[in-house]
C-alpha cells in the first residue's frame, strides 16, 4: 500500500505473479471526479469472475492527472496522447 502524491489517495498494487502486469488500486475518494468515475464503472467477467473496472476514458484521464512517466507512455502507447 502506498500514498499517491498526486491524486492525494491511498493506493495498493497488486503484482500478478508470473508476468509483468500490476493492478493499481485506488481508493475511493469524496472528489467528484471519483464519484463519477466510480459511478460509471463497468462488471467484466475475465475467466470467469466477475469484478469491477474504470472505463478506458477514466483510465487515461486519470493518468494524466498523475503524469507519471510510465502513465504517460501507456498514454502514447495506445495513441491517446501525442
Amino acid at each position: 500500500m502506498s500514498f499517491e502524491l498526486i491524486g492525494g489517495t491511498v493506493k495498493k498494487e497488486i503484482q500478478i505473479v508470473g508476468t509483468p502486469f500490476r493492478i493499481e488500486q485506488f481508493e475511493l475518494t469524496d472528489q467528484a471526479f471519483d464519484q463519477s468515475r466510480f459511478a460509471r464503472r463497468r462488471k467484466v467477467s475475465p475467466g470467469g469472475m466477475e469484478v469491477w473496472i474504470s472505463t478506458a476514458e477514466y483510465v487515461s484521464l486519470q493518468k494524466l492527472i498523475c503524469s507519471r512517466l510510465r502513465d504517460l507512455d501507456d498514454l502514447k502507447w495506445t495513441g491517446a496522447c501525442p
